[in-house]
């Protein structure tokens, strides 16, 4: 479904407490989350994420809907105090927490890369403040690289040498695809990348969690490192080899084999690995 095609579904109708777009009663009906007060039941049992400007509740939907079970996650965003908003206002970002994030699902769907599937959008006022939210399709059933990467059951299937290199060349694409639509993501890390199935010929890719992606940006060497030293941080030392790092840069670049501008890659992700190691966010996996 195209930005504008949601903006033009978006003729907001009011339903109960909160405004909800036409398109998503059934979906929302079907999730159990059809009255104000099924929001306010979800919201209440939810875990509670601050991002950037905005309070994000996240909540795991599970429901039967038909002859099936439906599986979605519901996010809602309420934005913080006055100046925060003004702020962000002035940075050129007025538009509502999921409004931000449905636009970088569907710069990244163009991109052609696997994403969750909006299911739900909406946005208005509930409880004296203006909040948004977006329920999101599930890909549950797609286990995360950091989970191949340092789950024992994996580790039978990777070490056959052709599946390892399907999904380095894979990953690699992946992130290709990223830069060259003008997307950078400095939380490229191994929980945010699943993979559908080792099977497949080629390994299809995606990504989750989508809040800190930078859109219509030059991707130039430090964006690169940031990227690329996200995802090293992210994995085990060990699980990554030297050649597979070359493989992984020869592929990025498209190239039959490493030349300066690889090497330079590497070692720019090698400075960033070294300076950002002991950081906070990546304290769990450095070693």
């Amino acid at each position: 479904m195209s930005g504008e095609r949601i903006a033009a579904e978006a003729g907001l109708v009011r339903e109960g407490r909160i405004y909800l777009a036409r398109a998503a009663r059934e979906t929302l009906s079907d999730a159990g989350l059809c009255r104000a007060e099924d929001f306010q039941d979800a919201i209440e049992t939810s875990q509670v994420v601050t991002r950037g400007d905005d309070v994000r509740l996240v909540r795991r939907i599970e429901r039967r809907a038909g002859q099936g079970e439906f599986v979605a996650y519901l996010k809602w965003f309420a934005p913080l105090a006055w100046h925060r908003r003004m702020s962000r206002r002035l940075r050129g970002r007025g538009a509502s927490g999921a409004r931000l994030e449905l636009e970088r699902i569907h710069r990244v769907r163009q991109a052609g890369i696997d994403v969750p599937q909006p299911l739900a959008f909406g946005e208005g006022v509930c409880w004296d403040r203006f909040r948004s939210f977006l329920l999101l399709g599930s890909m549950e059933h797609w286990p995360t690289l950091e989970e191949i990467a340092h789950s024992q059951r994996f580790q039978k299937v990777l070490a056959d040498v052709s599946v390892r290199r399907r999904l380095i060349e894979a990953v690699a694409g992946l992130v290709r695809r990223m830069h060259r639509n003008g997307i950078a993501n400095p939380s490229l890390y191994s929980r945010h990348v699943v993979v559908e199935s080792l099977d497949a010929d080629p390994i299809r890719v995606g990504l989750i969690d989508l809040e800190d992606l930078v859109l219509d940006v030059r991707i130039d060497g430090a964006r690169l490192a940031a990227d690329l030293g996200a995802l090293a941080l992210t994995l085990q030392r060990e699980f990554v080899s030297r050649c597979d790092r070359a493989r992984f840069v020869r592929c990025y670049y498209e190239a039959d084999r490493l030349d300066s501008v690889g090497r330079a890659a590497i070692a720019r992700v090698d400075r960033f690995y070294q300076q950002n190691r002991h950081r906070r966010r990546f304290r769990h996996y450095a070693c």
